[in-house]
């Protein structure tokens, strides 16, 4: 147990000397000891002297029982509290603490008790003089309010904790003592943190980022969302999600709001949505619940994303590549080590393969006369003219040779150069050749056998 404050030493002493006395008063059955004076050793005699004795001994019996028990009381509130409790004398020096107060910081309390909390390495040298000021300030009376402070652990972890301090004066109203509480903020203070990072990304988002009720009240709105809307804050705020549907059926809202309820998440879903100027866009939405502390959904939180333009340009790039589609020749699209990048369909169905089949190869792979081995040279000279043709041939799926003729290029594809081939098949043209060439050999065989003439006979 603690050493007993002074005072509770002078009360004992006079009790012991039977200078306490009391005026007893009743209150509901219960006497009330809280007015005290003092007696003449040398008042009374007789009985009335034993009456006062007697008198006296009872407060002294109650008086110590009360203090008893504000002393068990002060215990408990000290051992169990859930707050890191210490108590410090005049300089600083801690005279106790609770279990709260070691086990959070992981000191125990010989390493803590009988030193100053300049000398127990929980507080950095910024934290202790803070620390020290606050101090200095309490002792000298003044108002100190609750301050936050970052605390070191044993083991050098870094903790938060709110300082909150009280003065204990003797009965001569002297500061004698402080009483300090501290209650650990450190996931408090790391959700606030979270919370303005979360708060941050949503307000600096191009994305539209919607809070709304399970009714499709709106009830959050950033500058993404008046970006893409056009609508402000002020204007949107408390009107209903609907305000975005363009004229007419469907209405997918209060169908996506049920989902919602049923705590599903919808990603990726893509829908119209109307502008204040009444221009309709597409949108990918991304609606998640939101649930308050007991788990209970009370509204949704959406995300979307203007796609109009990547809709628009798909629609353009479907189109490009069904005319691709219909060309005739081969286009390929490759990087400097081969691998392909894009292939129309005339070049997969000319070789025996499958888009899918085709997109995972290398162009090197279809090359019947070892491409790899001229590759390079190949490079440096469309490096050097721009462009490159010449003869070749692949090799198709089933092992047949396919000639071509191929006009290769380096062009520019965002930050990256690649290489663009468009192949034609000569197959026709090289029958045509051999049977040119065979016919040839037929003409000058025959003519070879052709009889010499009478005049050069004669000759």
């Amino acid at each position: 147990m603690r050493n007993e404050p002074d005072i509770i030493k002078e009360l004992r002493e006079e009790e012991r000397l039977g200078k306490l006395d009391s005026k007893i008063r009743h209150s509901r059955n219960e006497f009330d000891f809280s007015e005290h004076s003092y007696m003449d050793q040398q008042k009374g005699q007789g009985n009335e002297d034993a009456t006062a004795r007697g008198n006296t001994i009872q407060v002294s019996i109650d008086y110590e029982q009360r203090l008893l028990a504000a002393e068990e009381r002060y215990e408990k509130i000290f051992r169990l509290s859930p707050d890191a409790i210490a108590l410090l004398d005049k300089n600083g020096v801690f005279l106790d603490i609770n279990e709260r107060l070691y086990d959070w910081l992981g000191f125990r309390p010989d390493e803590i008790i009988g030193k100053t909390f300049l000398e127990v390495p929980f507080l950095t040298v910024d934290e202790k003089i803070k620390a020290k000021n606050k101090f200095l300030s309490r002792i000298l009376g003044k108002e100190v309010p609750s301050y936050e402070l970052e605390f070191l652990t044993k083991n050098e972890e870094k903790r938060i904790g709110l300082v909150r301090g009280t003065s204990i004066k003797n009965e001569w109203g002297n500061i004698i003592q402080s009483l300090v509480m501290i209650s650990d903020i450190t996931e408090r203070k790391r959700a606030e943190e979270t919370l303005k990072e979360v708060a941050a990304i949503v307000e600096s988002s191009d994305d539209a980022i919607i809070g709304k009720t399970l009714e499709g009240i709106i009830t959050s709105w950033n500058p993404g969302a008046e970006q893409i809307y056009g609508y402000s804050k002020q204007e949107i705020i408390g009107r209903p999600i609907s305000l975005l549907l363009p004229s007419g059926p469907p209405n997918d809202i209060m169908d996506l709001l049920e989902r919602i309820k049923l705590g599903e998440r919808i990603n990726h879903y893509e829908a119209v949505r109307r502008k204040k100027n009444g221009q309709c866009i597409t949108v990918s939405l991304t609606i998640s619940p939101i649930k308050d502390d007991t788990g209970k959904i009370v509204g949704a939180s959406t995300i979307a994303r203007d796609v109009t333009e990547r809709k628009t340009l798909k629609q353009e790039l479907i189109i490009k590549e069904q005319v691709l589609d219909l060309i005739t020749d081969s286009i390929f699209l490759y990087d400097f080590e081969g691998s392909l990048l894009y292939a129309n369909k005339t070049a997969y169905l000319s070789r025996g393969y499958t888009k899918e089949e085709m997109m995972g190869m290398n162009i090197h792979d279809l090359d019947a006369l070892n491409y790899k081995t001229v590759d390079g040279p190949r490079i440096k000279t469309l490096q050097e003219i721009g462009d490159n043709t010449f003869e070749s041939a692949h090799i198709t799926k089933n092992g047949t040779l396919l000639p071509l003729e191929i006009c290769s290029r380096i062009i520019d594809f965002g930050d990256k150069k690649l290489i663009l081939s468009i192949t034609h098949d000569i197959t026709e043209r090289k029958k045509a050749q051999e049977q040119l060439t065979d016919l040839q050999k037929k003409l000058d065989q025959k003519n070879k056998q052709r009889p010499v003439s009478s005049k050069k006979r004669r000759q």
